[in-house]
């Protein structure tokens, strides 16, 4: 009764559990491909030499393994998160209609269970599926012979299995103890509560404002200037970048709200004035986990473009090739995994936050607003709160990839240099992610704000 229950809930939520399924479905993807890596091997053709440096570079990994499963763990509590506070009037209709703990509490680890076994099932496929383009960038990287085949192999599927499993199981733990702390009322009125912190006056976001351009403007001064400086004090430098970003995202929905109130022509045409004062709520509300997404930009960004680059200038001598494995699959996998996670945390925030802001669509829909207005300020909305991360994070790794070129020159023997294939390759690779979830989200939010509107109906 409870499983066909859950199986329901689950096909009439479709929508609702789609960006939940497919950060779910990504996730194993990549904890699969990394977990796949020593099994390549058996499966390409390496020298003798290649064969131990592959060895090696494998050994080295492996430490990364436990930083990956933190990440992923992180990426699916905070989906989940999501989740619950959509269903949590729900779940408090259950209750009220008689139903016990511990039945609620059923349900909800069968909608759990259904929705990930299906994530590792589709996530795992995609790994098998997709393997022989991770074995030709591993063949590639080694300079070694590749005969195109797809590949499963089962240790790196019983690991992810095994990984997914326990990150789940603490998952669900967690759920049905939030559950049984809450009461009935709380969980109906759950979805109209509102974290918000907000900032009182202009003058507080000028001088943030302010404090944001000295401290990144000394950080990129000195990373062109004083690069000696910049290596000298690489942490305390790296605290004040991170700081201003910080600072920058405090301020800049008020900046933004500033400036275009000074242009009135621009305040009140169309819906500007709705969609801004929207952006500064919500840029307010979580300006310090969207600074922390800029940061994790930046670093994906970095570490991508210097893994392409090296992989591009890295020649076939095994002496070049030990310099560059290691720092090359680091960057290729985690630069994707940075820029899957922090994309994901903006589109769950952006959907959690579209719930709290059903009612303020449904006023300017009965005060007459066209549908193509409503449209037209979801879209402008997620565009200003995913573009803005972004933006800056591309101005950051500017001057940090010329430090990192310039740290690794110094190491190496300047295979390290951003070369044309990163500047090619890494905005297209960022902007496919970063385009998928915006895509998701944007319909997802627009189905959130606009329902019952009609406005929702045509795309």
């Amino acid at each position: 009764m409870y499983f066909k229950l859950a199986l329901k809930n689950v096909r009439q939520s479709a929508r609702d559990f789609f960006i939940y399924f497919m950060t779910l479905t990504v996730s194993v993807y990549l904890l699969y491909t990394f977990n796949s890596l020593d099994g390549w091997k058996s499966a390409i053709g390496l020298t003798r030499a290649q064969q131990e440096l592959f060895v090696e570079t494998a050994s080295i990994l492996k430490y990364f393994s436990i930083f990956t499963i933190v990440i992923f763990a992180f990426l699916i509590f905070y989906a989940n998160r999501y989740l619950i506070r959509r269903r949590k009037r729900e779940f408090g209709i259950y209750r009220t209609l008689g139903m016990s703990h511990a039945q609620v509490a059923r349900v909800l680890i069968d909608e759990t269970l259904i929705v990930g076994a299906a994530s590792l099932v589709l996530g795992l496929l995609a790994g098998i599926i997709l393997s022989p383009f991770f074995g030709l960038l591993t063949a590639a990287i080694f300079s070694a012979n590749y005969q195109f085949r797809i590949v499963a192999f089962p240790f790196a599927i019983a690991i992810t299995m095994i990984c997914f499993a326990a990150i789940f199981l603490i998952v669900m733990v967690g759920n049905v103890h939030m559950l049984r702390r809450q009461k009935e009322i709380d969980l109906i009125n759950g979805g109209r509560k509102k974290e918000r912190l907000r900032l009182k006056g202009r003058f507080s976001s000028v001088v943030f404002f302010a404090l944001s351009v000295v401290l990144l403007g000394t950080v990129y001064y000195l990373s062109v200037a004083g690069e000696d400086v910049f290596v000298v004090f690489l942490l305390p430098l790296g605290a004040a970048a991170c700081l201003g970003t910080l600072f920058f995202f405090r301020s800049a929905a008020a900046s933004l709200l500033t400036i275009a109130q000074t242009r009135k022509r621009f305040y009140y045409r169309k819906l500007h004035l709705f969609v801004l004062r929207q952006i500064d709520d919500r840029i307010n509300s979580n300006y310090r986990a969207v600074s922390a997404v800029c940061v994790l930009l930046t670093i994906s960004i970095c570490m991508f473009s210097m893994a392409v680059g090296a992989s591009a200038s890295m020649t076939e001598e095994i002496t070049s090739q030990e310099i560059g494995v290691v720092p090359i699959f680091i960057g290729l996998y985690f630069g994707i995994v940075f820029i899957v996670a922090g994309t994901a945390v903006l589109s769950l925030q952006q959907l959690s936050q579209a719930v709290d802001s059903r009612n303020a669509y449904r006023i300017i829909d009965q005060l007459g607003t066209s549908r193509q207005m409503e449209r037209g300020s979801v879209t402008a909305q997620n565009l200003i709160y995913f573009g803005l991360p972004l933006l800056l994070a591309a101005v950051h790794s500017v001057f940090g990839i010329r430090i990192i070129a310039s740290l690794m020159g110094r190491i190496g023997d300047g295979a390290f240099s951003a070369t044309s294939a990163a500047w090619v390759f890494t905005p297209i690779i960022i902007l496919l992610v970063y385009g998928a979830y915006f895509l998701v989200t944007n319909l997802g939010c627009r189905r959130i704000l606009l329902r019952g509107t009609g406005a929702c109906t045509a795309s």
